[in-house]
Order: C-alpha cells, then sequence, then structure tokens
C-alpha cells in the first residue's frame, strides 16, 4: 500500500530530523534547556553544558519544574 509506505517515509524523515537536532543541542557549547510550553514548565532535556553550569545530571532534572532547578537570585 503506498500510503502505508508514505507513512513510514514520513516517519523515518522525522526520526533523522530529531536526531541530528539532539546532536546540534549536545554539540552546542552554551547551556541549553529545553522545557515543556506550559506551566510548569518541566525540563525536557538539556545539553552537557547545561549539565556543568547546573552541576546536575539529566537523570536529576528530566521531569522536574523549571523553576525547582533554577532559583532566580535577588538581592
Amino acid at each position: 500500500d503506498i500510503s502505508q509506505r508514505k507513512t513510514l517515509e514520513a516517519q523515518s524523515a522525522l526520526a533523522q530530523a530529531n536526531e541530528m537536532s539532539q546532536s546540534i543541542v549536545r554539540a552546542i557549547g552554551e547551556g541549553v534547556i529545553g522545557v515543556e510550553a506550559a506551566a510548569p514548565h518541566r525540563i525536557r532535556f538539556l545539553n552537557p553544558a547545561a549539565e556543568t553550569l547546573l552541576g546536575l545530571g539529566e537523570d536529576q532534572v528530566i521531569g522536574q519544574a523549571l523553576e525547582d532547578i533554577i532559583q532566580l537570585q535577588t538581592e
């Protein structure tokens, strides 16, 4: 079935694009944190530079609310 083949091709292309995007984000020297758009803005991913800045590993922050991980310092 041609529609099934086109669906599989589209899924494959999307998976490849996602892989490439992840590779680029991991390679960026600046900290990158991806969060959900809706509150409480749970962390979906972060790159190694963000792990270094936060002093926390990915396994410690994925699924956590951003505001629970990053505390703004006010004077």
